[in-house]
């Protein structure tokens, strides 16, 4: 009979974080021309990913393309600033699209 031991020897550490962003106004949302800023712990090689919805809409989020939004550029530093430029607005495709408004029933029937 052969025995086979399994150890884990690393520490472990939190690999994904999870959370929500807002606005400062009431209700916390974040409109067209404002910005809000988000602070976390990342090491290189590892990307940010973040979905958001639109509102008005019956599926619209925005979000990065897979695998999201690098932490460190090529040279090893970190990214920072304005990154809205990779940020893409996606349809779900879940719901019959429209005209986004505030008039935007959400009747539950996907889209063919």
């Amino acid at each position: 009979m052969t025995t086979i031991i399994v150890e884990n020897d690393l520490n472990a550490i939190l690999l994904v974080e999870s959370r929500s962003f807002k606005g400062n106004g009431t209700p916390g949302l974040i409109f067209p021309g404002e910005t809000t800023t988000i602070h976390f712990s990342a090491a290189k090689g590892e990307a940010l990913s973040i979905a958001t919805m639109y509102g008005w809409s019956n599926d619209l989020f925005f979000a990065p393309e897979s695998p999201g939004i690098s932490v460190y550029n090529s040279l090893g530093d970190p990214v920072q600033g304005d990154v809205s430029s990779m940020i893409k607005l996606w349809d779900n495709g879940t719901k019959i699209s429209q005209k986004p408004g505030s008039n935007v029933t959400h009747s539950g029937t996907a889209d063919p």
